[in-house]
């Protein structure tokens, strides 16, 4: 009886363990088929992105591609916002003009896209894109630009190298109407489904040699489900009106109309009608310009800024003012209309008479005398010019504070000596020797050689200013012991009567109006300098200063002293600069004359 049970058990026992293995089995052949359809679908999604990016270039550089397919050969051409260069080259197989460097890499920095990387996620295999066209020979026919962008490598079944079309299957289902495939059958080509319908439509495979299960995305103009978008790139019309839904059309460069344009309002940056432009209401402008003249049957009022015209203003009533004064333009002995009025730039009255601007009043002094009015009275009077120049103001100058040179100045009326830069204690003196008059041309300045009191014309850069006879030759005459030589003055222009003001009165000797003594110590080693402005004291400006004569008090022991005495170039100021030692520099003023 035993016997029995057990062999019953054992009966039972081996039908279980048959019915688990069986489903087992079953749930392992589920999870493996499951696998391979995740695993397709990643593939899928991955060449969906990247084909959708390969799209987005197509529009956005449309121009830039169609332009590369109208050149030669081989030539490349670079996107000017990336600065990468893409090269054309004709397909054979394809029959097509296409791009032969564009990498994903290049595709990615191009669109700036988000979400793809270099490689898919699939061992073995690369992306390729191919960017062609089959018709863009001119710039006047229509330039259809197409794209594939496909693996280099199928996926492969677990067991075997065969492509696995189960998840080829789920990888396609992913890309959706513009993802093919190449078959067993024909691997030469791309097999893609209609987006309208299952109509089969191929593209040529790019990849040699050809392999049977590679993925694909299409783009461009070949895909039929462009045909329910208003393309970008503006090579489909619109077939019917284009409602924005209260939303903007923004960054237009031109918009053509060939009827009306009916808006509640319209803000534009510049508006151009060639024919009329009629309103029932008011227009506002900043500024209207008319270069045909305007008519206004109406009154104008002009508030605030006032008119202003280039020609005439005729009135056939007054022209009046009732507030302000009426300003008019012209010039002493200028021509004129017969009964005008009119204003000077020193906004004296004038009026026509002749032909001729003429004052309307007496002047007041020589300024007020037109130009040729003065020449008439000035005739046979002596003319003067003003001459000057900078001595010494080279690179390589090296002065020399004792000088047996005599430095003469012919024909100098009156003249003066400014210190540009002054190297020794004393800067040098300029006298006046004898007068030039009745037709004479003799010395009239010198500067003596240096001694105890006065420097030489070779210790510092000077500048000299004369005031001399219009015409008459001016320079410096330098005489040594066995040699003599001139310098001609830098610059010589007629004189005003502003110079002759100044030069006149300088050249006589002044008064003295305050002496005063600047003393300053920076014996410290290290010290970094500084420039003192002796002008800015209260007593000053100062009309001449020379250096202190006492080198004992102000001498130190350190290298790299300094010690300056000059004149400042562009604003005439008295300015002493000391560093790592002392200096004293003594002023004087002279009183006004």
């Amino acid at each position: 009886m035993r016997s029995k049970q057990r062999g019953v058990f054992l009966i039972g026992a081996t039908i279980a363990v048959a019915v688990v293995g069986i489903l087992v089995a079953f749930w392992g052949q589920h999870q493996m088929q499951q696998m391979r359809i995740e695993k397709g679908e990643r593939v899928g999604e991955s060449l969906k992105v990247l084909g959708n990016h390969v799209q987005d270039f197509m529009v956005k550089h449309h121009g830039d591609i169609k332009a590369l397919f109208l050149q030669r050969e081989g030539a490349s051409r670079k996107i000017a916002e990336s600065g990468i260069e893409l090269t054309r080259r004709y397909d054979v197989w394809l029959r097509a003009k296409t791009i032969s460097d564009l990498t994903v890499e290049k595709l990615i920095r191009l669109t700036g896209a988000k979400g793809t990387g270099s490689s898919p996620p699939l061992a073995g295999a690369e992306y390729r894109i191919v960017v062609y066209s089959t018709n863009c020979a001119d710039k006047t026919e229509p330039c259809d630009i197409d794209a594939v962008t496909y693996l280099t490598a199928p996926i492969k079944s677990t067991y075997s190298n065969g492509a696995d079309w189960v998840a080829s299957g789920a990888a396609l289902a992913k890309l959706g109407v513009l993802g093919g495939i190449s078959r067993q059958g024909d691997p030469n080509v791309f097999r893609f489904l209609d987006g309208n319908g299952p109509v089969i439509n191929t593209v040529r495979n790019p990849e040699r040699p050809a392999i049977a299960g590679l993925l694909a995305m299409r783009g461009g103009y070949q895909t039929s489900a462009q045909d329910a978008f208003l393309r970008r790139d503006g090579t489909r019309e619109m077939q019917g009106d284009l409602n924005l839904s209260g939303n903007n059309i923004v960054n237009a460069k031109q918009i053509t109309n060939v009827e009306l344009v009916d808006v509640e309002k319209m803000t534009a940056k510049t508006i151009t009608a060639t024919e009329n432009i009629h309103s029932d209401g008011q227009i506002s402008a900043k500024g209207i310009f008319s270069s045909d003249g305007a008519t206004i049957t109406g009154k104008l009022e002009v508030k605030n800024q006032g008119v202003h015209a280039d020609g005439e203003i005729r009135a056939q009533g007054e022209l009046r003012s009732e507030a302000g004064v009426v300003r008019l333009k012209g010039a002493v002995g200028g021509s004129c209309s017969d009964r005008g009025i009119g204003l000077d730039e020193q906004g004296r009255v004038m009026s026509c008479q002749s032909g001729t601007w003429t004052l309307g009043a007496l002047p007041k002094d020589s300024t007020e005398v037109s130009e040729d009015i003065r020449s008439e009275i000035v005739k046979g009077y002596v003319p003067w010019d003003v001459a000057s120049i900078t001595v010494n103001n080279y690179r390589d100058f090296k002065a020399r504070c004792e000088s047996t040179t005599t430095t003469e100045i012919p024909n100098g009326f009156a003249c003066q000596l400014d210190v540009v830069k002054n190297y020794c204690e004393q800067i040098p003196r300029l006298r006046q020797r004898t007068f030039i008059g009745n037709g004479r041309r003799d010395v009239s300045f010198e500067i003596p050689p240096s001694d105890g009191q006065n420097g030489s014309i070779a210790g510092g850069i000077y500048k000299i200013t004369c005031l001399t006879p219009r015409g008459a030759p001016v320079q410096l005459v330098y005489r040594a012991a066995n040699s003599t030589g001139a310098q001609a003055f830098d610059s010589v222009r007629p004189a005003t009567e502003e110079d002759l003001r100044r030069l006149i009165v300088r050249s006589r000797l002044p008064q003295v109006k305050s002496i005063k003594l600047f003393e300053e110590f920076r014996c410290a080693l290290g010290d970094a300098g500084h420039i003192y402005n002796l002008d800015e004291d209260k007593d000053g400006p100062w009309d001449y200063c020379e250096m202190a004569s006492d080198e004992a008090k102000y001498q130190c022991d350190w290298p790299n002293q300094m010690r300056d005495l000059y004149r400042d170039i562009d604003s005439g100021a008295w300015k002493f600069r000391l560093k790592q030692r002392g200096g004293g520099v003594k002023c004087v003023k002279f009183a006004e004359q």
